[in-house]
């Protein structure tokens, strides 16, 4: 799990501030948030929040219990998103208002990272796994998603801590980036 959160920060560069949608207990919250002037993390998850504030003292991250899927725009815009092993719990008919919430919430030329894993393997996941995993994903369905939300998109893989470019269907773990947000109401 560390090792995903140290490829999404690499991903997303430099970026000074940094979304995290279903943070949890905030396990890479410092990963993320290391050497960048601002961090959230939002979850809908009360304790999970809770854990990640007992345990994070530094001034510049800030954790709030939200629904991703309700969150207003208004607020400031962010450099990057990171969302890891969220968007598989997101129902199929919400998935294009879950994108929609984190761009709306980017700078112009903001990017987004998002890992999940590879449906192709859902055929060895556990019963818990399965049961928790209602919309899990191909390579070419995240990139078809990624598309229709960001300018230009980046598929990858993890095996392990180690990223890599290799078949798709290779991959037990998509790592999507992408960059410069297409604007929808």
């Amino acid at each position: 799990t560390l090792g995903r959160y140290r490829a999404a920060a690499a991903l997303i560069g430099d970026a000074q501030s940094v979304l995290e949608a279903g943070c949890g207990e905030g396990i890479g919250a410092g990963i993320l948030a290391r050497g960048r002037e601002w961090y959230t993390g939002l979850d809908s998850d009360e304790a999970a929040i809770k854990v990640a504030d007992d345990h994070q003292a530094a001034s510049h991250m800030y954790f709030d219990v939200q629904d991703i899927l309700t969150l207003s725009a208004h607020e400031m815009p962010y450099d990057a998103a990171v969302s890891l092993d969220t968007i598989e719990h997101i129902p199929t008919d919400r998935e294009d208002d879950f994108m929609r919430v984190i761009t709306q919430r980017l700078t112009p030329y903001g990017g987004l990272v998002i890992g999940t894993p590879n449906a192709v393997f859902d055929h060895l996941a556990s019963p818990q796994s399965k049961a928790g995993h209602c919309n899990t994903y191909t390579h070419d369905r995240l990139r078809a998603l990624m598309g229709r939300h960001f300018h230009v998109v980046i598929m990858a893989g993890m095996q392990d801590t180690a990223i890599h470019f290799g078949h798709p269907d290779a991959r037990h773990y998509h790592l999507a980036v992408g960059i410069g947000p297409r604007r929808k109401g």
